[in-house]
């Protein structure tokens, strides 16, 4: 005879905005609040912005439709709030080429094995795991694109 256990979950989601210092491994978090838009990002920038004064800060975006909101985009064109932030824009399906991206699958599965008694613990453990923690990322272990090809 076989026991059968259910367990009474709910699904839940947390978002971030991680910034990764690739001279010192170093990551920078932040919780957002609400839903991942525009609006949000734009709370999460001013944050991040002030707390790193004369550094040279460039973000990697995919192609999440907020990613793409006029308003938001409007505030990295010269003169405007984030105007010293360099975006990087990545191609379609190219997650592997954003530092970040490594920082959330190794620190996931860092945790993923612990049972924790509420999501907010299980949140909690994510965010106390990445800070202290130096994550190095290779450039050059990226493949190698060939863009010969490519219409321009």
């Amino acid at each position: 005879m076989r026991t059968n256990i259910h367990a009474a979950r709910e699904k839940a989601a947390q978002s971030y905005f991680g910034a990764l210092n690739l001279d010192s491994g170093n990551v920078h978090l932040e919780r957002i609040e609400d839903k991942q838009n525009a609006e949000q990002m734009t709370h999460v920038l001013a944050r991040f912005q002030p707390a790193h004064p004369n550094s040279k800060i460039a973000i990697v975006w995919d192609n999440a439709t907020w990613h793409h909101a006029k308003e938001l985009r409007k505030l990295f064109e010269p003169g405007q709030i984030f105007d010293t932030i360099t975006l990087i824009q990545l191609p379609p399906y190219a997650p592997d080429h954003n530092p970040i991206e490594h920082v959330w699958n190794h620190s996931k599965t860092a945790i993923a094995n612990i049972q924790h008694k509420t999501r907010s613990h299980t949140f909690s453990a994510f965010e106390n795991y990445i800070p202290g923690r130096n994550f190095s990322y290779n450039f050059e272990s990226l493949p190698v694109t060939d863009h010969s090809s490519d219409l321009v």
